[in-house]
C-alpha cells in the first residue's frame, strides 16, 4: 500500500502533511509511490542527487493532497548550479502548468517563477533571492499559500512576501521532482534533493525558519494511546500502582482500576493538555 506521508514526522501529519519524501533509496521511493527516472544516485544523508540532463523523480498523487484552499511546500536540495546558470531549470511541477517553481534563464533575468493552481502567481527577482541561494550547500525552500495570500522563505528569509493573486484550487494528480511534467525542453535540475513535503495548510514564518534551522518542531505531538489495566494474570508481579489486576482464577488479585491515558509525547500518565 502506499503511504505518500509515511516519512513525515507525527507532529507534521498533526500540522496537515499529506506528502513527505526523505530519498533514502530508490526501493523506498518506489514503495512510497514513486518512479524514478534514469539512474540517479540515492544516499540516505543527502537524498537523491540528480545529473541535471535525464533523471528526475515523479509520483502519482491520490488527488486530495492540492484540492483545498490552502497549501505549503517544502523542499530541502543542493544544487550543483548557481542562481545565474543560464538555463531554465524546474525545481518541481505538479500536474501540468498547476504548481511548479522554475529558475528561468539569463533572458528571462534569472527570476524564480511561482505558478499555483493553474495561475502565475509572481516572480521572485534575483537580487532579492540570490543573496540567500547557496550553491553546492544546503538549502530549504518554503512556499505557504492560500488563494490572494502566498509567502516564501529560501533559508529562512522571506523572498516573496503576501502576494495577492488569486487561484482556484484543482485536482491534482502527479508530481515531478527535479523536471516539468511535461518533461520537455532539457530543463532539469542538477543536484540533490534531500526532502521534499506538501502540506494542506499554511506554514508560518517561524515554522520556514526552524525547518531551516533544523531546530526542534514547536508543533506538539497530539496523538494518544489509551493502555487499560486488562484483568489477568502477570506473572510473579502484583501491582498497586493504578489499580490491582486479577483474574476470575485468581480473584485474590482484586477487580482493574479504570484505565489510565498514556500520553504519548511526554512521560507520566493522565497529563493535562494544557
Amino acid at each position: 500500500m502506499t503511504l505518500l506521508n509515511r516519512n513525515s514526522r507525527g507532529a507534521e501529519r498533526q500540522r496537515g502533511c499529506l506528502f513527505a519524501e526523505s530519498f533514502a533509496s530508490q526501493a523506498l521511493v518506489e514503495e512510497n509511490g514513486g518512479t524514478v527516472g534514469g539512474t540517479p544516485t540515492f544516499n540516505l544523508a543527502t537524498g537523491v542527487t540528480l545529473n541535471g540532463t535525464s533523471e528526475y523523480v515523479e509520483y502519482e498523487l491520490q488527488g486530495h493532497e492540492l484540492s483545498g484552499p490552502e497549501r505549503s511546500f517544502v523542499m530541502e536540495f543542493t544544487p550543483t548550479f548557481d542562481y545565474d546558470e543560464d538555463k531554465n531549470t524546474y525545481l518541481f511541477e505538479t500536474s501540468t502548468n498547476q504548481d511548479f517553481l522554475l529558475k528561468r534563464n539569463n533572458t528571462n533575468s534569472n527570476r524564480l517563477m511561482l505558478r499555483i493552481g493553474g495561475t502565475t502567481i509572481g516572480t521572485i527577482d534575483q537580487a532579492t533571492y540570490s543573496p540567500h541561494w547557496k550553491v553546492n550547500e544546503r538549502n530549504v525552500l518554503v512556499i505557504s499559500s492560500e488563494s490572494t495570500t502566498t509567502y516564501v522563505w529560501l533559508n529562512g528569509v522571506e523572498v516573496m512576501t503576501d502576494d495577492g493573486s488569486a487561484y482556484t484550487a484543482e485536482v491534482e494528480t502527479s508530481l515531478h521532482i527535479g523536471i516539468n511534467a511535461g518533461m520537455s525542453d532539457g530543463r532539469y535540475f542538477g543536484g540533490s534533493v534531500k526532502r521534499f513535503a506538501i502540506f494542506a495548510q499554511t506554514l508560518s514564518e517561524g515554522e520556514a525558519i526552524d525547518l531551516y534551522n533544523e531546530t526542534t518542531w514547536t508543533w506538539r505531538e497530539r496523538a494518544l494511546v489509551e493502555l487499560p489495566m486488562l484483568n489477568g494474570n502477570v506473572v510473579g508481579t502484583k501491582t498497586t500502582n493504578a489499580g490491582t489486576l486479577g483474574s476470575a482464577a485468581d480473584a485474590s488479585y482484586g477487580a482493574g482500576a479504570a484505565a489510565p491515558t498514556k500520553s504519548t509525547w511526554r512521560r507520566g500518565y493522565d497529563i493535562a493538555d494544557d
